[in-house]
């Protein structure tokens, strides 16, 4: 079985990304994008739960060391907002090509 950042990185995959938090409680995720960054990669991830409205996207930074590799939710605004505009150009320059 795959590790979730080698399913996460995966440009074939297309299943539900299922984390695990440190308590035990299971959340299952659509893959958005993945953004690779100055030096840093992150993972646009869309909550599958009840009631989460259709747009909403959690940033994720991916964090890759020789001993492990993690998935850390982003919480500093300023790098999310830098996710979501390279997103957002992205999308529109794959609309234009």
């Amino acid at each position: 079985m795959r590790n979730i950042i080698e399913q996460i990185l995966d440009e074939e995959n297309t299943s539900n990304i299922k984390i695990i938090s440190e308590s035990g409680e299971i959340a299952l995720f659509e893959q958005v994008a993945v953004l690779p960054m100055d030096l840093d990669t992150f993972a646009l991830l869309h909550p599958l739960e009840k009631g989460v409205h259709p747009d909403e996207v959690m940033v994720f930074r991916i964090l890759v060391t020789k001993d492990e590799a993690a998935l850390i939710l982003e919480e500093n605004p300023d790098i999310i907002n830098e996710c979501f505009e390279e997103y957002y150009r992205l999308i529109k320059t794959k609309k234009k090509s």
